[in-house]
């Protein structure tokens, strides 16, 4: 057996110092006599229930063995990857559509061997004025949500122990592969519609999706018990939009990627469009189990 240290222990540990791991002891409710072949035997009989009033099989404390930590120089951080910041309201062009996204987690524990479920929803308020304006203009928009499922739009923080303050967790993270043609090829956008990623919405309309994240992919892995994580997503620009609905754009062709997908090669810089910055979302908070 291998006793488990949580992690913040390791960051409490000083070189030069001697430490000590102490087994404290424990007692097992449930037990029986024999040895294990004979328990994983195909062909033994099952053996009545143990009754309630066998005394736990008691394992005693006081197994010790101890330790220094050497006092070498400690090695530099790893190389990190850059990080953009996330995108702020002001970021925001004028006479553009404005979009928002919500992050709703149904839990605020994680154990991290199983999934945290979070749904994001996307709000049309609809067009960007001076800041001191709120949206106006009722037009209804079709959009393409590849930029939303980038990777890269999501984030997981973490606190540093040395300052507590919060760093992005980088790593992994959930690459798609959207099947395809090899080529670039053209999507009928009314036609192929949420196929292919492309939704329309009218200023008060949503649109949600539900997805899973995982340790190491989505979130840190091995995280202390107890430890807070926070989640976000942090902004994107569409790489393609245009006024009117799906029914409106049955005519309307696209050169998108093909195999592992990409924005929108056809038209360029979106016909000439506003660029639609959608901002950071909030953040989602949960403790580890």
């Amino acid at each position: 057996m291998h006793p488990r240290i949580e992690r913040h222990a390791y960051h409490g540990l000083q070189p030069d110092e001697r430490y000590e791991i102490l087994w404290p002891g424990a007692e097992i409710p449930r037990w029986e006599l024999g040895d294990a072949r004979e328990a994983t035997a195909p062909e033994r009989k099952p053996k009545p229930k143990p009754k309630p009033n066998v005394a736990p099989l008691v394992i005693p404390g006081g197994a010790r063995c101890s330790f220094m930590l050497k006092g070498e120089r400690e090695p530099g951080p790893m190389p990190r990857a850059w990080s953009p910041p996330p995108l702020e309201q002001t970021d925001r062009v004028p006479g553009a559509p404005v979009l928002t996204v919500e992050l709703k987690a149904t839990t605020s524990h994680w154990n991290p061997r199983k999934r945290l479920p979070i749904t994001w929803t996307i709000t049309y308020h609809g067009t960007a004025g001076r800041e001191d304006h709120p949206p106006t203009n009722p037009r209804p928009i079709t959009f393409r949500t590849y930029s939303f499922c980038t990777y890269g739009a999501f984030r997981a923080y973490r606190q540093r122990y040395k300052d507590g303050e919060w760093e992005s967790y980088d790593e992994g993270g959930s690459c798609q592969f959207p099947s395809g043609p090899d080529d670039p090829y053209q999507v009928i956008v009314g036609k192929e519609r949420e196929k292919a990623r492309f939704i329309s919405l009218r200023p008060g309309q949503t649109y949600s999706r539900s997805v899973h994240l995982y340790s190491q992919d989505d979130l840190p892995p091995y995280p202390a018990t107890g430890e807070v994580l926070r989640y976000r997503f942090v902004g994107c620009v569409l790489d393609w939009w245009d006024w009117g609905t799906l029914e409106e754009h049955v005519d309307t062709a696209v050169t998108v990627p093909g195999f592992l997908g990409g924005e929108v090669l056809e038209p360029r810089d979106n016909g000439g469009r506003a660029r639609v910055v959608v901002p950071a979302s909030n953040l989602v908070e949960f403790t580890v189990l």
